[in-house]
C-alpha cells in the first residue's frame, strides 16, 4: 500500500511539474542550481566578513544565525529531494515491475548479446547510408523526436503498442494529458569537463541533456534521461529503458544510437571474460562503426581531468548511498539486464535485425 501510494503521489507530482515547466524553452532547473549556489556563496562570504569584524558583541550571534539559516536551507533542499525524487530508489524499479529475473550472465550469453548488437549496428548503419535523410543529427530535432516517441498524445499512451508496453514496459504508459520535459542544459560546456552527457534534475523534474556531445549519443541519452523523469532512479534501469525505447523506434538513427551504446557497454564485459571472442567480434565491425566508437571515445578523452575525477568520486558516493553499491560501474549493469531480457523474450522481442 505504501509503494502504491507513493507511486500515485509521484505520478501526480511529476505530471504537475512537467505540465508547468515543459512549455518553458529553457532549463528552470539549471537556474535553480544557480540560485542555490549564489545563496551559499553569499552566506559564506558574509560569515567570513563577520569573522574578521570588530563588532565582537554582534559577531557570535550573527555568525550563529547565518550558520543556522544555511542548515535550514540544506534541510529544506534535502526534504524536497526526498519528496520529489529520492524515495523512488525505494519504491520504483523496472525489474520489480516486470518481474524479470536478473542473474550474473554466462560468458556465452554476453557473447551472443555482442553478436546481436554488432549485427544490429551494421544493419542500422547500412540503412542510414542508403537513406541519409533518416540520420537526424540536430540536437533539438532529436529531443523533440524523443519526447514524442515516449508520448503520442493521440494514442493516449507511449508510442509503443499497448500490448508491448503492458508486457515489457508497464511503467511507461503515460496517462493523458501528460508531457515530457526534455531540455538542453545551460551548462553543456561545463558538463563536458564533468564527464556528464545528461542528468535529471530532481527538483524541477526536467530531463537535461548535454547538447554538445557526439550526435550518435543524443538519442540514447535523451531516452535514458526521460526514463528518470518517469520515476526510474537506478542508472542501469534507465539505461535499459533508454535502450528499449530507442531500439524500438521507427527512426534508424535512434535504433543505431541504442544499439551502439549497448555495444560499448557489452564489449568491455566480453573482453574481461573471453579475449578471443572479443577479438573475433571486433573484426566483424565495419570501419564506419569503428569510426563512431573512436570519435566518441576521443571526444570524452580530451575533457578528462581533475574536475571529472572529483564529480565521479562524489557521484559514486551518491549512487552507493542510494542502493547502487557499484557506484559509477552500475551503468554497466545494463549488460546483465539485457542478457536476462533476451533470455526471457528472445532476440525478436525488440525491433532490430534477427
Amino acid at each position: 500500500m505504501v509503494q502504491a501510494g507513493w507511486l500515485s503521489f509521484y505520478r501526480a507530482y511529476s505530471n504537475l511539474l512537467r505540465f508547468l515547466l515543459s512549455a518553458v524553452p529553457f532549463s528552470v532547473g539549471d537556474l535553480y542550481y544557480l540560485l542555490i549556489a549564489g545563496f551559499f556563496l553569499i552566506e559564506t562570504w558574509l560569515i567570513i566578513k563577520l569573522v574578521f569584524s570588530r563588532h565582537e558583541k554582534l559577531k557570535s550571534r550573527m555568525i550563529s544565525k547565518k550558520i543556522f539559516s544555511i542548515l535550514i536551507v540544506l534541510f529544506l533542499i534535502y526534504l524536497q529531494f526526498l519528496v520529489s525524487w529520492g524515495l523512488n530508489y525505494r519504491y520504483r524499479s523496472y525489474i520489480s515491475e516486470s518481474k524479470l529475473l536478473v542473474l550474473p550472465p554466462k560468458t556465452e550469453a554476453v557473447d551472443s548479446l555482442c553478436q546481436y548488437l554488432v549485427k544490429s549496428c551494421i544493419h542500422d548503419k547500412l540503412v542510414m547510408a542508403n537513406n541519409p535523410e533518416t540520420a537526424q543529427c540536430n540536437a533539438l530535432a532529436i529531443f523533440n523526436h524523443a519526447k514524442f516517441r515516449y508520448l503520442d498524445v493521440s494514442q493516449k499512451h507511449g508510442y509503443l503498442t499497448d500490448t508491448y508496453q503492458k508486457k515489457h514496459m508497464p511503467g511507461l504508459i503515460l496517462q493523458y494529458p501528460a508531457r515530457i520535459s526534455l531540455k538542453p542544459s545551460l551548462y553543456s560546456s561545463l558538463m563536458n569537463y564533468m564527464g556528464v552527457s545528461g542528468y535529471f534534475n530532481p527538483f524541477t523534474g526536467e530531463a537535461q541533456v548535454n547538447q554538445q556531445i557526439p550526435s550518435v549519443e543524443l538519442p540514447f541519452t535523451s531516452c535514458h534521461e526521460i526514463a528518470h523523469e518517469l520515476g526510474y532512479g537506478f542508472e542501469y534501469e534507465a539505461n535499459f529503458i533508454g535502450y528499449l525505447v530507442s531500439t524500438s523506434d521507427n527512426d534508424k538513427f535512434f535504433n543505431y544510437s541504442g544499439h551502439l551504446e549497448a555495444l560499448m557497454y557489452a564489449l568491455p564485459e566480453l573482453r574481461s571474460r573471453d579475449s578471443l571472442s572479443f577479438k573475433k567480434i571486433i573484426k566483424t565491425l565495419s570501419p564506419a562503426i569503428i569510426t563512431d566508437i573512436r570519435n566518441d571515445l576521443f571526444y570524452w578523452r580530451k575533457y578528462r581531468g581533475s574536475t571529472e575525477k572529483l564529480i565521479s568520486f562524489f557521484y559514486t558516493g551518491y549512487l552507493k548511498a542510494n542502493k547502487q553499491p557499484q557506484g559509477m560501474q552500475s551503468y554497466s549493469d545494463l549488460v546483465p539486464l539485457l542478457c536476462a531480457y533476451y533470455k526471457k523474450y528472445g532476440y525478436n522481442s525488440v525491433t532490430g535485425v534477427h
